[in-house]
């Protein structure tokens, strides 16, 4: 398992916990920072970010003051597909 896919199944673990959450990078890589050591570079964790929004898992939310929040994707629930990463 890569770095990168450490962090992502992390970032979904703990959206899982908080399914209505929402966070920015700089939050994540905060609280991730306080839950590791070592910590986890920053760069790394946009990295998973943004492959994890490409595969669908997450989505990039702005509030009304442009700021970016990233969230888990609503549940497809006609197809039965849903954001979890558990198998890898």
């Amino acid at each position: 398992m890569t770095l990168t896919d450490e962090i992502q199944a992390e970032i979904m673990r703990y959206l899982d916990s908080q399914p209505s959450g929402q966070d920015t990078l700089e939050g994540i890589s905060g609280w991730m920072d306080l839950a590791q050591r070592p910590s986890r570079p920053r760069s790394q964790v946009q990295i998973a970010i943004l492959e994890l929004q490409a595969k669908g898992f997450i989505v990039k939310v702005s509030d009304r003051n442009s700021t970016t929040h990233y969230r888990l994707a609503r549940r497809n629930t006609s197809t039965g597909t849903g954001h979890s990463l558990r198998n890898r």
